[in-house]
């Protein structure tokens, strides 16, 4: 099948285009956080394509800030392979790299069309529904690695 790679930042770009920000200019796929300390991006390739991303850095988990947390941004699977379990595998690697830095938390801005995809791998909504720039209806999910 495929396998995870890291990568670049600018990698990311392209996918959050087409996935995340269709019709929007490739600027508003610049995340402040891209290069921050701490931040890692992960690709998903078949055959050499990269067909799925998602980027991670360390921030804050507002309702439980004593504990250590790291934060996904931008989770994006190109639409003719989503439904392949990509955003799964790619989801448990950060799990993966999260223990090794002893996260406690992961938690994302999750599109309203996310929740469900989010709750199956064990997040939990918190708060109420919220509206981000160039992106629409989000919740905001949590998933404690540590208890």
């Amino acid at each position: 099948m495929g396998n995870i790679k890291f990568i670049f930042p600018e990698d990311c770009y392209p996918v959050r285009l087409e996935v995340l920000r269709k019709g929007f200019s490739i600027e508003t796929t610049k995340f402040p956080s891209d290069y921050s300390p701490g931040s890692f991006h992960l690709g998903y390739f078949i055959d050499d394509k990269l067909v799925g991303i998602v980027s991670c850095g360390e921030n804050n988990f507002e309702y439980q800030e004593e504990k250590e947390a790291y934060q996904l941004r931008g989770m994006a699977i190109l639409g003719e392979y989503q439904g392949k379990s990509i955003g799964m595998k790619l989801c448990e690697r950060v799990e993966e790299i999260a223990k090794v830095f002893q996260k406690e938390i992961l938690w994302c801005n999750a599109r309203v069309s996310a929740v469900g995809f989010y709750e199956k791998l064990g997040y939990q909504k918190k708060g109420e529904e919220f509206s981000l720039p160039y992106a629409g209806s989000h919740y905001v999910m949590y998933k404690e690695l540590i208890k």
